[in-house]
């Protein structure tokens, strides 16, 4: 009779698999390391964050003091230029696939700032990132990313409102916090903590629903669509959050394995296993696609290509995705790009520039976005209208019809890439 607890357990285990089987997420209609897919997430685009100029972050360098010595370079970064822009998308455009488009980036864009508390003054207001009065106000920003979308080589997505805790610092300066008094001088927001921090409790669904809405049409407005991917500041975030960001039709979530879920703790053991299990739920149980970051390209100002996150690591890294059937996601953050320190900037450039090139020797590559790989992974196709071009991918095995929009009539695609030259009057917001 020792047989039935045995036969029990069995029975409980292949139930058990047989549920996880059906729960599993469907498997890519796309092998993206046959077709050399690489994909170039950015973070803090947008981002008022660090210092407005040089002389403040001089006068506030103690600010910083929290960072450590790798991330230093946070102590010398700022909001873009349009300058910046401009050379970066000019960088860029000097990188052709073998579909001949330009390497495009994906900006994951900070949306607002905050017009800062001024003395005596009772309300708090948000203005359109670097496009309001102030320190941080970038003269013809706006004008320098509308060129660099239209070239086809800047994909803005959405990265948050603010990346801040607004009513941390709202509270650090009504109780006259000294680090947040003497940023206020300069037209700085900070507090104690204040470059680790990131606007999205995790433990309140009517703020995330509220972020999340104020975020999404403040993006439209600016961008003319709707944002299709997200990663969010500080990558904290929590269930409540993706029930936000899915009911305003968002597709893709970044970096889910780097998730901080406040709800959960992952210093302990207990805490570990509760973070995959609901990572695994999740990706099994949501109708949102959950893009990993497999390589980080974050040189900090360091020029050799085999430093821990430079160029041949990076390289590395997207080879094993590929050799998985994945697409080779590369992740940078702004501060790699803009800088103070021109050291900084030359190494960005220069890690990214090699990692290309080396990619390129492996095999053909081309440059896809997340909602490309998105619509590749659940049909085998995908329709983006980017730059000048409606870019159809047929990364399926068989011709397909394929409708570009309701305005022009569906024709047949064979297997690649087709780059179309729409009609100006047939063309979407980029």
């Amino acid at each position: 009779m020792k047989t039935k607890p045995i036969v029990l357990a069995l029975t409980v285990v292949f139930a058990a698999l047989a549920v996880a089987n059906l729960a599993a997420p469907p498997a890519s209609k796309v092998d993206f390391g046959a077709w050399g897919v690489v994909v170039l997430q950015s973070d803090d685009w947008g981002f008022e964050a660090s210092f407005p100029n040089e002389v403040a972050a001089q006068a506030l360098k103690d600010l910083t003091t929290e960072l450590g010595p790798g991330m230093q370079a946070y102590a010398t970064t700022s909001l873009e230029q349009a300058a910046d822009i401009d050379s970066l998308a000019t960088f860029l455009a000097g990188f052709i696939d073998a579909d001949g488009l330009p390497a495009v980036l994906q900006a994951n864009t900070v949306v607002a700032g905050l017009d800062l508390l001024r003395p005596g003054a009772d309300n708090w207001s948000l203005h359109e990132s670097g496009m309001g009065e102030g320190p941080y106000f970038r003269p013809s920003l706006g004008f320098a990313v509308d060129r660099a979308i239209e070239r086809g080589v800047w994909w803005p997505e959405l990265h948050g409102l603010t990346h801040f805790d607004l009513e941390r610092y709202r509270a650090a300066y009504e109780n006259k916090d000294p680090w947040a008094l003497a940023a206020h001088e300069y037209g700085v927001l900070a507090y104690k903590g204040w470059l680790l921090d990131a606007e999205l409790s995790g433990t309140d669904p009517q703020h995330a629903v509220d972020i999340a809405q104020e975020s999404v049409l403040r993006f439209e407005r600016r961008f003319g669509r709707r944002p299709s991917s997200v990663i969010a500041p500080r990558y904290r975030w929590g269930a409540e959050d993706e029930d936000a960001w899915e009911a305003l039709g968002i597709t893709v979530v970044q970096a889910k394995r780097e998730q901080v879920d406040p709800t959960l703790n992952p210093g302990s053991t207990v805490g570990r296993v509760r973070k995959w299990l609901r990572r695994w739920w999740d990706t099994r149980s949501r109708g949102l696609v959950y893009l990993e970051r497999h390589a980080r390209l974050e040189p900090y100002g360091e020029s050799d290509p085999a430093c821990g996150q430079c160029a041949f690591a990076a390289v590395d890294a997207v080879r094993a995705a590929w050799r998985e059937g994945k697409p080779g996601i590369i992740s940078s953050h702004r501060v790699q790009f803009v800088n103070f320190d021109s050291r900084v900037v030359k190494a960005g450039r220069e890690q990214l520039a090699t990692a290309l090139r080396l990619l390129a020797d492996d095999r053909p590559t081309r440059y896809l976005l997340d909602i490309e790989v998105a619509q590749l992974k659940r049909s085998g196709y995908s329709v983006i209208h980017r730059g000048q071009s409606w870019i159809v991918r047929n990364y399926s095995p068989r011709d397909r019809v394929i409708q570009l929009t309701p305005d022009l009539p569906p024709r047949l695609y064979s297997p690649g890439t087709h780059v179309v030259e729409a009609p100006e009057s047939n063309r979407g917001p980029s």
